[in-house]
């Protein structure tokens, strides 16, 4: 007589959506509860005598931090649950587990308790994207090495009229010991200009597109322009999108320029003074397997 199987196997989830699709969402979470760990909760002055007070704050800020981490928290929730083909899954089954101990049985501070709870939660959505390459996937991931071909130290540089920034630009990767390519720069050899467009980006192994203050538009229906940038970075940015692949352009979105249209999954980094992009840029050349280094810049 055949043995009876009594075990029920394991169910092994996986993604239905694209890991580049989820690992850019997940890394836009990250910097939200980011944001929500430096929030200011205002502080009360407290009168009491006991040895160890209760630290009190504004009860509208109170409100209105443990309020949009909720919102953060159910978003992120929700993401793991239906970006897998089994909604409880093990992965959206950990993020609900992290949590701060102090933050469960009640403490003297709880919103500094609570931070420690999104700490937690940030640190398990890193692992997430850390192990995101072995995890199993229904999707079949577009292969953009067929498109690029072989890595080259070419990155062209989308630009508008700001000189300033396009040539801080081209320094920067020039410290970090790959060529810009600037397209005005190279020569014309009779050719239109989509064809020379077309020639100087066929070796590109990655883009940076400057969107700066350059235009001015505004919908019919709105009363006010706002600073956008020039139509032909729109276009090239959505070349380049097209044929490297998101994880290969970086977008640096210059101070009050507004956003080409609200892009799921696409991430903007502002063009800081504090220079903070150029650790970005040098992040995402590594994620793309090119030899950098931030000492160099």
């Amino acid at each position: 007589m055949a043995k009876r199987i009594t075990e029920t196997q394991a169910i092994v989830s996986k993604l239905v959506i694209g890991k580049e699709d989820i690992k850019k969402k997940i890394q836009e979470r990250i910097e939200i509860g980011k944001e929500l760990i430096m929030y200011n909760v205002r502080i009360i002055p407290n009168n009491s005598y006991t040895r160890t007070p209760r630290v009190k704050y504004d009860e509208g800020e109170q409100s209105e931090f443990f309020s949009t981490f909720k919102k953060w928290d159910n978003f992120n929730i929700e993401l793991l649950k239906h970006a897998f083909n089994n909604i409880e899954n093990e992965y959206k089954k950990e993020y609900e587990n992290s949590y701060s101990m102090a933050s469960m049985f009640g403490s003297d501070d709880i919103v500094n308790d609570q931070k420690k709870t999104i700490q937690k939660r940030i640190d398990t959505l890193e692992s997430f994207i850390e192990r995101l390459e072995i995890i199993p996937s229904e999707t079949i991931e577009p292969q953009v090495t067929s498109v690029i071909g072989e890595l080259t130290n070419k990155v062209f540089i989308v630009h508008g009229h700001n000189d300033l920034i396009k040539q801080i630009t081209a320094r920067t990767l020039s410290q970090l010991g790959l060529e810009p390519i600037i397209l005005h720069e190279q020569p014309d050899g009779g050719k239109t200009v989509i064809e020379k467009f077309e020639k100087n980006s066929s070796d590109i192994g990655f883009a940076v597109i400057l969107l700066t203050n350059d235009d001015i538009g505004k919908a019919k229906t709105e009363a006010d322009y706002k600073a956008r940038a020039r139509q032909n970075v729109i276009f090239e940015m959505g070349y380049f999108i097209g044929k490297l692949g998101r994880e290969r352009v970086l977008l640096l979105l210059d101070s009050g320029v507004e956003k080409p249209g609200d892009i799921d999954g696409i991430v903007y980094t502002p063009i800081d003074a504090h220079d903070g992009w150029k650790l970005k840029l040098v992040k995402e050349l590594k994620a793309c397997g090119y030899r950098v280094s931030a000492d160099n810049i």
